[in-house]
């Protein structure tokens, strides 16, 4: 799932994973790039729209019968275990066998961690959801152009000009000041492709050679 910032990637996985846990009890991962980044984009966010905590919108508390902070895992009453964690630690997680793993910020994550993780979910007929927004031309767009080409795997590229979030006017600020924050055009139009175009061949934020090489 290739989508433009503020499209609600992970709130959609949240509520997928809790469908999921319902009819199938296992263990589920939602894993960023660095667990540090799952606490607060996750585990401690909230709503801005409704001033609840992601977590609990998704994961009915009724239903669960311990909340751990500490290592941010919910257990629930049929068995089902979610939990948050890190790519950057994926060898601490060895001897564990989840049905499901939502890999948030695909494009800023360890490509090794699917290495390790596709024979598990192979096995254990898990599934895998990748959610990203482009970052240069990595890993994630080459799995995303390899993957659309196979009926085994749903793949969905979403730009900001095709959902509702934001208006053309504000596509038209974000841009403008994107540029004037960046000091360059090319560095401005660059990053406002990447993150709400979800141009999957805009250079990398910070890449020096960018504009120059896309015009090769």
């Amino acid at each position: 799932m290739a989508a433009h910032r503020r499209w609600g990637k992970d709130e959609v996985a949240l509520h997928w994973a809790a469908m999921c846990m319902a009819t199938k009890p296992g263990l589920y991962w939602h894993m960023l790039p660095e667990l540090a980044q799952g606490r607060k984009a996750i585990w401690d966010a909230v709503n801005p729209h409704t001033g609840r905590k992601r977590i609990d919108e998704a994961f009915a508390r009724h239903l669960r019968v311990s909340t751990r902070d500490a290592d941010m895992k919910l257990t629930f009453a049929n068995g089902a275990v979610w939990q948050v964690v890190g790519s950057d630690s994926y060898d601490r997680l060895v001897g564990s066998s989840p049905l499901g793993v939502v890999f948030s910020e695909w494009a800023l994550a360890k490509p090794d961690v699917w290495t390790y993780m596709r024979p598990i979910l192979a096995e254990n007929g898990g599934w895998a959801l990748f959610l990203w927004t482009p970052r240069g031309r990595n890993h994630a767009v080459r799995a995303f152009e390899s993957r659309s080409r196979d009926p085994e795997w749903f793949t969905l590229k979403a730009p900001a000009t095709e959902t509702s979030v934001f208006t053309p006017d504000q596509l038209t600020q974000e841009k403008a000041d994107l540029i004037a924050e960046c000091g360059s055009q090319a560095e401005g139009r660059a990053r406002f492709n990447s993150e709400y175009m979800v141009a999957f061949d805009s250079p990398a934020p910070g890449a020096y050679y960018g504009e120059a090489w896309r015009r090769l």
